[in-house]
């Protein structure tokens, strides 16, 4: 499954319900509840405000998943990577990504999925998922 698709697909339609549902039909789908817990939990800080500039022209000899980029965030939230050197990381994380994957990235880092999904509708999926 495209997650970025997907919250693009939850995004063209503003039905609490539809989200609920949809996010439902994909309940057993461990890296989108993942993707979704880290973006949404208030707790989880990534401490970089902006995204920087990176290129991921596809001409990789291959794409990192979007799990193996979730679990290299730890170093960002765990503040083991800090200031320009954790920009870096960030850049050169999002370069090994493909373009979708590197968008839902963008998203978790922001906070913010841009689909309209709230903490209330997602702990109706998978109770307790989000503080």
């Amino acid at each position: 499954m495209n997650i970025h698709e997907f919250f693009n697909s939850l995004a063209e339609n503003n039905s609490r319900n539809f989200k609920q549902n949809q996010l439902k039909l994909h309940k057993d789908n461990e890296t989108l509840k993942a993707v979704i817990r880290v973006a949404l939990d208030p707790f989880t800080q990534f401490y970089i405000r902006k995204i920087p500039e990176y290129k991921n022209d596809g001409m990789s000899s291959g794409f990192i998943s979007i799990s193996t980029a979730l679990h290299s965030l730890t170093q960002l939230s765990s503040r083991r990577i800090t200031g320009n050197k954790a920009i870096n990381f960030l850049q050169d994380l999002l370069s090994m990504m493909s373009p979708d994957d590197a968008k839902v990235i963008e998203r978790i880092i922001g906070k913010d999925l841009k689909c309209g999904v709230s903490t209330s509708t997602v702990n109706k999926v998978w109770p307790e998922l989000i503080p």
